[in-house]
């Protein structure tokens, strides 16, 4: 008989056990859906391409800033997705944050955060990102509407060995003088990339697309005769004191990891060459020499605080030459 009470024990203990064992699971994968939801945005990933803003540096951080932005009304969480895309965005386009109970930020905007998580500034000043923003519950809405309003226009196309001399003339002659960039494409269009650094680096580089370049006589019809090329790629030209023309090629697959390596390349090909830029080069000025003002405001955004440190290996860009 003393067998019963204990089996009638382990049978009441059971039943009491398995419901709150079923709860804790279902408790535990409803946490683990929600994570992959969202990420709680701690101080240091906050500070990961999304610029906090509030109703104090709203205006002088993305309103009267040149460049496209895209903000993200939160309330303490971030989609990976969002997160994902804004990391691959790097650089071109800027991403700022905004805190849902930030009442005064928010009226300065105008923005309804009940319809909307996120308003696209296009490119330019701050009159142009007041008639033409977009806001939308889309994160790639707004960013292809940021992508859209960033012009081309310090881009220069050339079709043909005029077109070259013209702008390799006008690198020399410029205050400071400058290095020039030839993006090769195989169609006719320049890429988000081409536009932003177009319009971020014109004081230290000229830019320049080579279009349908994988056409075997593209370079020669341009006056790059000798040149070596990727398509699609990126060289420097630089016009030497002797008055020929060097290159330095930076290849398809390194121009392919974006905004942040192609900003560490120039960088350290201004720093190493600018004392041999025939011209102007006023090396002695560290915003030219260094592109310190550049690098400052990149910081804000995000850390490129070596984009001016030697190539991988500790390799010279001199010995590409």
């Amino acid at each position: 008989m003393r067998g019963k009470p204990e089996a009638m024990l382990n049978k009441f203990s059971l039943a009491l056990l398995l419901p709150l064992l079923l709860l804790q699971l279902l408790t535990s994968a409803a946490a683990q859906s929600s994570l992959k939801r969202s990420v709680f945005l701690n101080e240091h990933r906050l500070y990961q391409d999304f610029v906090p803003l509030s109703a104090a540096n709203l205006s002088s951080a993305a309103m009267q800033d040149e460049q496209a932005w895209v903000l993200y009304v939160h309330d303490g969480f971030l989609d990976p997705e969002v997160k994902r895309l804004a990391g691959e965005w790097r650089g071109l386009v800027r991403f700022g944050m905004l805190d849902v109970g930030d009442k005064e930020a928010l009226s300065m905007l105008k923005f309804d955060p009940s319809r909307n998580f996120f308003r696209s500034l296009p490119f330019g000043w701050e009159t142009r990102k007041q008639q033409k923003f977009l806001d939308t519950d889309g994160f790639r809405a707004a960013l292809e509407h940021a992508a859209a309003s960033v012009p081309d226009d310090f881009l220069t196309v050339l079709n043909s060995e005029k077109d070259t001399k013209t702008l390799l003339s006008e690198a020399i002659a410029s205050k400071p003088s400058r290095f020039t960039v030839l993006f090769t494409v195989k169609d006719d269009k320049p890429t988000l990339l081409h536009k932003v650094l177009s319009r971020k680096l014109i004081r230290n580089f000229n830019f320049a697309l080579l279009p349908q370049a994988d056409q075997p006589d593209a370079l020669k019809s341009a006056g790059l005769t000798g040149l070596t090329a990727s398509v699609p790629g990126m060289s420097v030209l630089m016009v030497t004191k002797s008055g020929s023309v060097r290159s330095s090629r930076m290849t398809d697959a390194a121009t392919s990891q974006g905004y942040v390596e192609t900003l560490r390349f120039l960088v350290e090909f201004n720093r190493q060459f600018r004392p041999e830029l025939p011209g102007d080069a006023r090396t002695g000025d560290p915003n030219v020499l260094y592109m310190s003002d550049i690098l400052d405001a990149e910081r804000i955004i995000f850390d490129v605080e070596d984009a001016a440190a030697p190539t991988e290996g500790g390799k010279d860009l001199k010995d590409e030459l």
